[in-house]
């Protein structure tokens, strides 16, 4: 079973993605602030991060986060969502997306 870290400030989307993850047999672990998921990562071998680029809980944003985590796991994969522009190096989706959009990104990131 596969262990995913969605971090987001936007609770309401974070169990909704949670949920249809867990539909498909992941582990999922629901952060708000980057301080909590890095001690999430610390603890836990976790394949993926689900993250903003920026997000204004703590003093950890996306991008750090990210940064953090790879330098821990460096085959740790990560997926970056947003509502607005993304220029960055990691994978991206693009909000609003569907469910069916979102599960195919995870599942391609992941290998699967």
């Amino acid at each position: 079973m596969k262990n995913i870290l969605i971090v987001s400030k936007d609770s309401q989307l974070s169990n909704v993605i949670a949920i249809f993850l867990k539909r498909e047999d992941y582990q999922v672990f629901v952060e708000d602030c980057g301080e909590h998921a890095a001690k999430v990562f610390r603890e836990t071998a976790i394949d993926i991060i689900i993250t903003e680029p920026y997000f204004n809980r703590g003093s950890v944003n996306g991008e750090q986060l990210a940064s953090m985590y790879l330098s821990l796991q460096p085959r740790g994969k990560l997926l970056i969502m947003s509502g607005g522009e993304y220029e960055g190096t990691y994978p991206f989706i693009q909000k609003p997306f569907s469910v069916e959009d979102f599960l195919d990104k995870v599942s391609e990131i992941l290998g699967e």
